[in-house]
C-alpha cells in the first residue's frame, strides 16, 4: 500500500477530516463546560492588581492579567490570573467583570466572550477548517474528480 502514491495521497484527506472532526470534538466539549460553568458561576467585580508575564517556546511574550476579587460570603480576597492572555488589555487598577465557581472561587474568568469562549471558537474554528479541506481534498482527487488521472494511472510497483 505504501509503494503506490496515489494511495498514499489519498490518506491525506482522511487524516484531515479524522482530525478536523477531532477539533470539533474538543470545541463541543469546550462548548458544554463553558455552559456548565456559566449555569452555576456568580458574578463578582474584581480588580487588576498586575500581570504575570509567559514566554512560549518560539520566545513570544504575552501578559496574563491577575485579578483580585472577594467571593460572596468570604472575608478575605483571592487572587487568580485568568487564562487568557496577550497584550496588557487592563490598566492596573481597573475593574472587570467576573464570574466564578462558588465551591472553588480560584476557578474564575473575566465575564467576556473572549476569556469565556476562546477555546470552543479556536477549536471549532480549526475543525471547520480541516474537516473543509480534507473534504474538497477528497472531493477533487476521487475515482472521476476532477484531478483523477484520466488515463487510469495506477503505479504498478
Amino acid at each position: 500500500m505504501f509503494n503506490d502514491p496515489i494511495k498514499v495521497f489519498r490518506l491525506i484527506p482522511l487524516i484531515f477530516v479524522l482530525v478536523g472532526l477531532g477539533l470539533l470534538a474538543g470545541a463541543v466539549y469546550s462548548y458544554r463546560s463553558t455552559q456548565e460553568f456559566l449555569r452555576t458561576a456568580r458574578t463578582a467585580t474584581g480588580e487588576v492588581i498586575g500581570y504575570t508575564r509567559r514566554t512560549d517556546s518560539e520566545g513570544e511574550i504575552a501578559y496574563f492579567p491577575v485579578i483580585e476579587f472577594t467571593p460572596a460570603g468570604a472575608e478575605e480576597p483571592i487572587e487568580f490570573t485568568s487564562s487568557t492572555g496577550g497584550t496588557r488589555s487592563y490598566a492596573i487598577g481597573a475593574r472587570v467583570p467576573l464570574r466564578y465557581d462558588p465551591a472553588l472561587p480560584f476557578n474564575a474568568a473575566i465575564d467576556a466572550p473572549g476569556d469565556l469562549w476562546l477555546v470552543a471558537r479556536v477549536l471549532g474554528g480549526l475543525g471547520a477548517l480541516f474537516t473543509t479541506i480534507g473534504g474538497v481534498i477528497f472531493w477533487l482527487f476521487r475515482p472521476g474528480g476532477a484531478f483523477d488521472s484520466p488515463h487510469g494511472y495506477t503505479n504498478s510497483a
